[in-house]
């Protein structure tokens, strides 16, 4: 029976809290070993099954399995459906900082917890990546949202912060990227029509140039006002030295260039940072928000 333990190895892990994949042990509610905690469910590890449904069920498996039916091949450390990975590279020890971050992220936000959810409960699965990249990374028609575990910003509105602060102000911005996304909420990429370049007139060019660079300004600032909506709820549970973050760096500016023989060439120029607060009055942050109702998105 998957996760059982026998008695005489209870004697020598008598004070050790975990067992089987990781998981918590529950002792109080069906005896030593017979009932697990994970984040998001309660199983009975003799039979495999968790108590409550899962809210999103694979095909041919009962909505009351674990791991897949498959204990030996999968892994689940949440209980639920978002995925975490880790890269070659990372330490289990970084890796365990962005899953905890999750964790506490989902706990002391609503905003974000509702976020989370409304991943959770798509047909597609997704995945939340510790990676050892310089920042955050979501790529656009993916599932996927990146994590660099390394990451410590300086662009608050009062200088630095500790680093766990960082990670978890990135990992909220890059979920506010992935959901705008889901909801189409940045402008669509501008397109040039390949007459353009026949004419002497360059303005298209320029107007394709601008077209690029505020929907990158608009994506960043939307993640941006996520990610404080995430942080103004972390400061109002138990975060509260937690600051805004003010600022996204860089900003840039897009060059394009053609070339007969190259063709198309496009080149970014670092630009001003991008300043929330010419659109956002701090004290905004100290409101109660619905962020699905901010964003006119509803709710899922």
């Amino acid at each position: 029976m998957v996760g059982c333990f026998l008695p005489t190895a209870l004697r020598f892990f008598k004070g050790y809290r975990y067992g089987f994949n990781g998981q918590e042990k529950s002792n109080e509610v069906k005896g030593e070993g017979n009932s697990y905690t994970a984040e998001y469910w309660e199983y009975d590890p003799r039979m495999g099954r968790r108590w409550n449904v899962d809210p999103k069920p694979e095909v041919s498996v009962s909505s009351y399995a674990t791991f897949l039916n498959g204990p030996i091949l999968w892994i689940d450390p949440l209980g639920d459906k978002v995925k975490l990975r880790r890269e070659n590279g990372v330490t289990k020890e970084e890796f365990k900082q962005m899953k905890n971050g999750i964790g506490e992220l989902r706990r002391n936000s609503s905003s974000f917890a509702k976020i989370y959810n409304d991943l959770d409960g798509r047909k597609e699965t997704y995945y939340y990546t510790a990676t050892n990249e310089d920042g955050g990374k979501t790529p656009e028609g993916g599932n996927e949202i990146r994590i660099g575990v390394h990451y410590k910003i300086n662009t608050l509105a009062n200088g630095e912060e500790p680093k766990k602060y960082a990670i978890l102000g990135l990992i909220a911005h890059e979920t506010g990227h992935k959901i705008r996304e889901l909801y189409n909420l940045d402008p669509p990429f501008g397109t040039l029509n390949s007459n353009v370049f026949s004419q002497k007139d360059y303005s298209a060019w320029n107007d394709y140039n601008v077209s690029h660079q505020r929907r990158h300004e608009t994506s960043e600032l939307g993640a941006l006002f996520i990610e404080n909506v995430v942080r103004s709820e972390l400061k109002k549970s138990s975060y509260s030295d937690i600051q805004l973050r003010r600022y996204y760096s860089p900003g840039f500016k897009l060059e394009i260039k053609y070339d007969p023989k190259k063709g198309l060439q496009k080149s970014s120029v670092i630009g001003s940072d991008y300043d929330l607060f010419k659109k956002y009055d701090p004290k905004y942050f100290q409101k109660n928000i619905d962020l699905y109702e901010v964003l006119g998105i509803g709710s899922r």
